[in-house]
């Protein structure tokens, strides 16, 4: 019997090395080398096979509010003994995001204290999208799967949305803005002359 499990265990051996020494084994090993030493091929995370959407819940109950994209990001791809990123393409996509996350957020402060009575809110899922690279074979960066029917799309990937040109539409926001308070200024001034003119 022990005889039989020997031949059996030396024959699955042999399978396996012939199967390795195979030209298809051999390019997909180089594929996927070239894909592991890339900056944007792999995806090194901290979450295990835990979802991003399982972490976000899990978030929400320990912080009593919904975590943002970047809390998230940063639980799943810091090492949790001594909080450093898992790799420099974590720490580069989460510094660009907050960096401009914090200059709109300034531009949206600076439109309301301007008199806008309502600034366009800033969508931080295109933003994080935009940042990540965009979606690639369904998955964004630090985020998963994100299923690409979703409506309105959470984080619509380069046909769906022109994230691009967000930052002009912003521009022109804030351009129409100003010309509104300018034609607001000078109709009060007329108003001011009008009724000056009735008084005397």
């Amino acid at each position: 019997m022990a005889s039989d499990e020997m031949v059996r265990f030396w024959w699955d051996r042999w399978r396996l090395v012939e199967f390795w020494r195979q030209e298809d084994f051999k390019k997909l090993k180089e594929v996927n080398k070239q894909n592991r030493a890339s900056s944007t091929g792999g995806s090194l995370h901290t979450g295990g096979s835990t979802t991003y959407e399982a972490t976000r819940d899990r978030m929400t109950v320990e912080l009593g509010r919904t975590p943002t994209h970047s809390e998230v990001f940063e639980r799943t791809h810091t090492r949790k003994e001594d909080q450093l990123w898992v790799d420099k393409r974590s720490a580069d996509v989460n510094e660009a995001f907050l960096a401009e996350l914090k200059r709109l957020q300034a531009e949206r402060q600076a439109l309301m204290e301007a008199g806008c009575p309502e600034p366009p809110p800033i969508d931080e899922a295109a933003l994080w999208t935009r940042f990540a690279g965009g979606r690639k074979r369904g998955r964004i960066y630090g985020m998963g799967v994100v299923p690409s029917h979703q409506h309105p799309p959470l984080f619509p990937d380069d046909e769906d949305a022109d994230t691009a040109s967000a930052p002009d539409l912003r521009e022109r926001v804030v351009m129409l803005n100003r010309e509104i308070s300018q034609q607001a200024e000078a109709n009060a001034r007329r108003v001011a002359a009008l009724e000056s003119t009735v008084q005397t």
